[in-house]
């Protein structure tokens, strides 16, 4: 199942974070005195292959885990495999919605941006 994670912003009654199913719920969630900030990677876009995905990554670390590598060590050979991957990985949408979403929001006056680590 997919799932999504938005974080909106509520000017008065301050942070409130959203788990949703579909990306086409923050239209009931929100309203234009919100802030609707979404992380990039795996929640609007993601890998359009298996290699360099979410699942990817895990499996890998899991698997070097397996062989004796610490966690921090795993990790960070994951993430020098991760970089030359994802450099040349085409993406996709996460969810066909999201753009009609994200321009309603807008045409709303609610503000949306996104945010990566």
């Amino acid at each position: 199942m997919k799932r999504f994670l938005a974080i909106a912003l509520l000017v008065c009654a301050g942070l409130q974070a959203v788990e949703t199913g579909n990306f086409s719920d923050l239209l009931e969630l929100v309203d234009n005195d919100c802030l609707v900030v979404c992380d990039i990677d795996n929640t609007l876009i993601r890998p359009a292959q298996y290699l360099g995905s979410t699942n990817w990554s895990w499996s890998y670390v899991k698997n070097l885990e397996g062989k004796g590598l610490s966690r921090e060590d795993a990790l960070a050979e994951m993430n020098g495999q991760m970089k030359p991957i994802l450099l040349c990985s085409k993406t996709v949408l996460v969810d066909s919605s999201i753009p009609r979403v994200i321009s309603d929001l807008q045409l709303r006056g609610t503000c949306v941006m996104g945010y990566t680590s």
